[in-house]
């Protein structure tokens, strides 16, 4: 029997993902093959850097480079990874061809008070890291401003309750 060791961004997302990849490999595999699968937590480029959008420090693949890294090394055996941050070429060499169940895909404005978008102050500012929901938010309410958040969710709430924002987007999956 082997050790099965897993690849994965160290956020609780991430992690809660990585669990479930396990839990699904305990399932099929019963113990029969394996005596042990163990989540490695991997920093990434993309979790050092937060103060600017990840497309302007090198795209999506900065939260994939170091676990295929590790993949290529044979320091893990597989890594679990959201697919939206994948780059859209594969790296050689490795292969993308197993996916966990789709989470809800809509996404939730986070506000102190309850607010929705349309009942927030005029002017006011709303975090989100992504070009696509700034457009939206712009198309809804132009005289709201979108500032740049990065990091966890358990970070970009902390900056919603120190003010730095009037609301802040974050996928539902996320909260959920």
């Amino acid at each position: 029997k082997r050790k099965i060791i897993i690849g994965s961004r160290g956020s609780k997302l991430a992690i809660l993902y990585a669990e479930k990849a396990k839990e699904k490999i305990m399932s099929i595999l019963d113990g029969k093959s394996i005596n042990k699968i163990e989540i490695k937590k991997i920093i990434t480029q993309g979790d050092k850097v937060l103060d600017k959008r990840v497309s302007e420090i090198g795209g999506k693949g900065l939260f994939a480079k170091n676990i295929e890294k590790e993949l290529l090394d044979k320091k893990i055996d597989l890594a679990v990874h959201a697919l939206k941050d994948m780059p859209s070429i594969e790296t050689k060499g490795l292969l993308t061809n197993i996916f966990l169940e789709r989470n809800d895909p809509r996404e939730v404005l986070v506000t102190k008070n309850g607010n929705t978008l349309e009942n927030l102050k005029k002017n006011s500012v709303v975090g989100t890291s992504s070009f696509r929901r700034e457009f939206q938010i712009k198309n809804k309410r132009s005289d709201i401003q979108c500032k740049l958040i990065r990091g966890n969710v358990e970070t970009r709430i902390k900056k919603l309750d120190e003010n730095f924002y009037d609301a802040i987007i974050l996928s539902y999956a996320g909260i959920n």
